[in-house]
């Protein structure tokens, strides 16, 4: 079950940063995050995994994608996406956007899979010789796959 996540969530959303990146967000970061009025920010429901996006105008911009490390590579991270992606239809988003690490191997099969292309890169964006992948991918013309619904 994924659901939109709520301030109590954040404890376990930082858990999860830790885990997942080499500059994790800070506690103040992912409360702030879950105050915004203008992010979408989705758990699953036993708080294995997270994902917020953040829409501008028809564009959604998926900020941050991370599932547990003794959660992944079962599903979780594409139940995530693809909530991400139905929250990003319903607020009126015709395209999404991400930054992926260009050896991110992982993500960016997943992101593939999920219909986003590579329309870009930015050298050394997370630091030295470690690019960035922009990619996008057009929201609305398909229906958002089976268990996507984003449930209150």
């Amino acid at each position: 079950m994924i659901r939109r996540a709520v301030a109590a969530d954040a404890g376990a959303i930082v858990a999860i940063e830790q885990t997942s990146f080499d500059d994790p967000w800070s506690a103040a970061a992912v409360e702030q995050e879950l105050s915004e009025r203008s992010r979408l920010v989705v758990v699953d429901g036993r708080l294995r995994g997270w994902a917020t996006v953040m829409v501008v105008g028809s564009t959604a911009d998926l900020l941050r994608i991370a599932v547990r490390p003794e959660h992944r590579r079962v599903g979780l991270g594409a139940a995530l996406l693809d909530a991400a992606v139905a929250a990003a239809v319903t607020a009126a988003a015709t395209e999404m956007l991400l930054e992926v690490q260009h050896d991110n191997r992982p993500a960016t099969a997943l992101y593939a899979t999920a219909g986003f292309e590579e329309i870009a890169r930015r050298a050394d964006y997370y630091g030295p010789r470690r690019h960035a992948v922009v990619m996008r991918r057009p929201l609305g013309q398909d229906p958002p796959p089976d268990g996507a619904r984003l449930l209150p």
